[in-house]
């Protein structure tokens, strides 16, 4: 359990990474890679990259908190760590590839 609030840490792994990837869709489509139109496409390619990360996520976080008795925050921090180094290289090369429909090129 997680503190007083008495929710479950997994609970609260879910809630955030709903949250997390929807605002980091945005912020990687529009101030990253600046991409325009390819909504759903590229939607679909950010998600897919994270819900295979979130999977995991639920797969190792009770491992290393159950089985190696690490604590909640810091074994998602481990996590995370992996899913920030990969993210890059995957949607600059997966999601947001298509730079020829970059927002401002004139071509």
């Amino acid at each position: 359990m997680l503190g007083s609030l008495r929710i479950h840490y997994v609970f609260v792994l879910m809630a955030s990474q709903v949250f997390c990837v929807t605002a980091a869709f945005s912020m990687y489509k529009f101030f990253v890679f600046k991409t325009a139109g390819n909504y759903l496409r590229e939607f679909m390619k950010f998600t897919s990259f994270y819900l295979v990360y979130f999977l995991s996520s639920v797969a190792l976080l009770p491992l290393l908190v159950e089985l190696f008795g690490m604590h909640p925050l810091l074994s998602q921090l481990l996590i995370s760590v992996g899913i920030i180094i990969s993210s890059f290289f995957w949607h600059s090369r997966i999601t947001f590839a298509h730079l020829k429909n970059r927002v401002g090129d004139n071509h």
